[in-house]
């Protein structure tokens, strides 16, 4: 299904790293290497590894060129173009992506104006990038997808590419990163977005989510709680039975790139003619694109201020400011352009003079090697960013400061704030503290400037661009190696499961995750075990919580700390770690001590108080925090926060912390499922007729996942070469068993038949 090609990684953007042309005298394309942006950063990724690129050309590519296209770049470049309309790029990219996302994203909400035709064209453009990219990747393809334009991608494909896999029954192995270039909003924001859960659901069908900052994870993770009603840590998201892990990877520079243009000639000579030009004066520094984010009005408006407040540095300091234009054809950018010039023509109106401009205003993009040297004579960077996914300049302007180190003033409001320490932090709203900003700047000591430039330089020279890739696709690396180690599922359907259940000549033993299916003890009633075969429920509920079960079936009870057996050999022979009570169930009466229940209880009580809706529940072995009833993100905020304190009062106790069913758990390290699911195989096997001969286990649902009873083999093998297991997940998402149902309503109905039949399960019984 895929390209024969060397390539394991295939990177997946809104365009092509090619810049097209026409060639006037031919009329054929002419394709050139694009420069910036995430081009540059992936060079880091290239030294070390090979990849393919998917992409959007940049420009409509008629019909009958399509095919010469498509060779060019493969052969050419290891590119691969996704080919697009001119109607689904105005509504995918202009549209949606610009004029929806990238606002949202960046808290500008009052801008947004939700536009259904714009979202079609969205979800067309993702669609026809999933159909590209299964004639492309291999079936060990590790996808690397970039940015907002793109976040339905993950899900489109996951799903058609899983199902072509069931049909040849093969194992999935492609394995999907995401990762977001802008801010990702908090969740009063996020909230606002008519489509926040197709977009959530879209980007969440990955397997490693990344993200620039930790902040913009936390709010991720946050909607996701919020949005979505998922289960989430600090590491990421239960999403569909699978993990996906979210965690920031903060991107770099080239830091050798500067270093190297000013040893250039021409450099150094640009370098000298600037000096001559700016003699004297303490220079500002500025670059960044013309658009609202960037914060270049507040810029100057601080500068403005800083004059007037300090009128002796009238006429000795220049603020160079390069504006690239962008999105000329968006009304808000040109009124944008227009308020800025302005500006700078009331400030150099204001403090020039015949001989002396204040502002250079620079609409227009330079080149890398005048770039650097700008940064290069620059005394003060500033980043005044109102909300930036990073802004990488501050770390340009650091790597290019070869002779005299200059100082770096950074809104906190841009991505490089949460990693560049020894940048001076400002509030780009704060227009005071802007102008305070710049005085600090030109005052500062010369021994505290070099000291905060040597931290900001280690900073630069160690967490490069390289260093980011290389770090994401290690991570997307492991995580596909883990995919690849697990067993090939195959799926089943309820009837085929029934019809094997119904079929099967040896003792039995089917146990349902009763909590995960929603078995109601009422559907239990009318059911009659047989003498060799049994039906056993798992639960996390304590025993008088299921004592309207019917006394024909076994239940595990209090997360596996008690057990109700059904068969009478099993009464007197469970013995070991079990003891039996007054009601005759069997539970771990050697668990170890339990002191450590009276701090848990304080420490839930304290919750419960500040948490309308919460309870306890409290068993033989276990203490749990029931959260059903609340707020789902505050509730979750405060499971956190109780996980992370549990994590410090209970280092070195006999105890398990978990998470299940909207409840925080704590047990002891004895209480475990798999043990009481093995007691109970022991106990149909010591059943009348049944030691010695064949025993089918079959565990349906979550439990299946923990319960590798094919890995116990010592246990196993005490019981004879006659026991046979078989695991059926409720998810077609990575299942680590032999079998697989689609839907937990799907099992369910399996487990009501079951019960339905009563003892027709028994041997011989057709």
């Amino acid at each position: 299904m895929g390209m024969e090609r060397d390539e394991n990684i295939v990177i997946v953007a809104n365009r092509l790293p090619i810049t097209f042309r026409r060639n006037p005298v031919t009329n054929s394309w002419t394709y050139e290497r694009s420069s910036g942006g995430l081009v540059s950063a992936l060079n880091g990724l290239k030294k070390k590894v090979s990849f393919l690129w998917v992409g959007w050309p940049g420009t409509y590519i008629e019909e009958s060129e399509r095919e010469t296209v498509k060779r060019d770049l493969y052969e050419k470049f290891a590119c691969v173009p996704v080919f697009l309309s001119p109607e689904i790029i105005d509504g995918f990219y202009n549209g949606f992506s610009n004029k929806i996302l990238w606002p949202l994203c960046h808290y500008l909400g009052s801008d947004i104006d939700f536009d259904e035709d714009a979202w079609d064209a969205y979800k067309k453009a993702n669609h026809e990038f999933m159909l590209v990219l299964l004639s492309t990747v291999g079936e060990r393809s590790r996808l690397w997808i970039h940015d907002y334009h793109l976040t339905l991608l993950p899900q489109m494909f996951r799903e058609r590419y899983s199902a072509h896999c069931r049909s040849i029954g093969q194992q999935n192995k492609v394995t999907l990163g995401f990762f977001l270039h802008i801010p990702f909003p908090s969740s009063g924001m996020y909230r606002t977005l008519p489509v926040r859960k197709e977009i959530l659901r879209g980007i969440l069908s990955a397997d490693l989510v990344g993200f620039h900052t930790y902040e913009y994870s936390r709010y991720f993770l946050d909607s996701c709680m919020r949005v979505l009603g998922l289960t989430a840590d600090v590491n990421g998201v239960e999403f569909e039975n699978r993990h996906v892990q979210v965690n920031p990877f903060p991107i770099g520079i080239d830091s050798t790139e500067f270093s190297e243009l000013l040893d250039v000639e021409a450099t150094r000579r640009r370098v000298r003619e600037l000096k001559h030009l700016f003699a004297g004066k303490k220079i500002f520094i500025g670059v960044d694109r013309l658009d609202y984010i960037k914060g270049i009005p507040n810029k100057l408006l601080g500068f403005d201020l800083f004059l007037q407040r300090h009128p002796e540095w009238q006429g000795k300091v220049v603020f160079v400011q390069i504006a690239v234009p962008s999105r000329k054809e968006v009304p808000a950018y040109r009124q944008l352009g227009a308020k800025t010039n302005e500006l700078v023509g009331e400030i150099n109106g204001r403090y020039g003079t015949p001989e002396f401009v204040p502002v250079h205003l620079l609409n227009k993009g330079v080149t890398r090697p005048e770039l650097a040297a700008l940064y290069s004579i620059g005394d003060v960077c500033v980043v005044g960013s109102l909300r930036d996914g990073m802004n990488l300049v501050c770390c340009e302007y650091v790597a290019a400061q070869k002779e005299t180190p200059g100082t770096v003033v950074l809104s906190e409001f841009a991505g490089a704030a949460q990693s560049l320490e020894g940048a001076m932090l400002i509030n780009p709203w704060n227009i005071d503290e802007v102008a305070d900003a710049y005085h600090s700047a030109v005052t500062q000591s010369d021994e505290a400037r070099r000291h905060n430039y040597a931290k900001m330089l280690r900073y630069v020279n160690k967490f490069t661009a390289e260093c980011w890739g290389v770090e994401f696709v290690s991570a997307l690396e492991k995580i596909g190696r883990e995919i690849e180690q697990r067993e090939v599922s195959r799926e089943t359907s309820g009837e085929e499961l029934l019809s094997k259940i119904k079929g099967e000549q040896g003792a039995f033993l089917l146990v349902f995750d009763a909590d995960e299916l929603g078995i109601e003890p009422a559907a239990t009633a009318a059911y009659r075990h047989g003498s060799t075969r049994f039906v056993c429920f798992l639960t996390g509920k304590r025993k008088d919580e299921v004592s309207s079960f019917s006394a024909e079936v076994a239940v595990v009870a209090e997360y596996g700390g008690m057990y109700f057996p059904v068969s009478k050999a099993a009464k007197g022979a469970l013995r070991g770690s079990w003891k039996t009570d007054e009601d005759g169930w069997l539970f771990l009466e050697s668990c170890g001590d339990r002191d450590w229940m009276e701090n848990v209880r304080g420490l839930f009580s304290r919750y419960t108080e500040k948490t309308p809706g919460s309870y306890i529940r409290e068993g033989k072995m276990f203490l749990s925090w029931n959260h059903s009833g609340c707020d789902h993100e505050f509730a979750q905020t405060k499971t956190i926060e109780m996980r992370q304190l549990l994590g410090g009062m209970l280092s070195g106790q006999p105890v398990r912390i978990f998470r299940r069913n909207k409840e925080l758990v704590v047990c002891s390290t004895c209480v475990e499922r798999e043990y009481a699911v093995k007691s109970a195989v022991q106990d149909v096997a010591l059943s009348e007729g049944c030691l010695g001969k064949d025993v089918l286990v079959v565990l349906i649902g979550e439990a299946a996942q923990e319960c590798d009873l094919r890995r116990s083999s010592s246990f196993v093998e005490k019981l004879g070469p006659g026991v046979r297991t078989m695991g059926v997940s409720v998810t077609d998402q990575n299942p680590r068993t032999e079998f697989y149902l689609h839907s937990a309503e799907e099992a369910r109905r399996v487990c009501l038949e079951v019960l339905a039949m009563g003892s027709a399960l028994e041997c011989g019984a057709k």
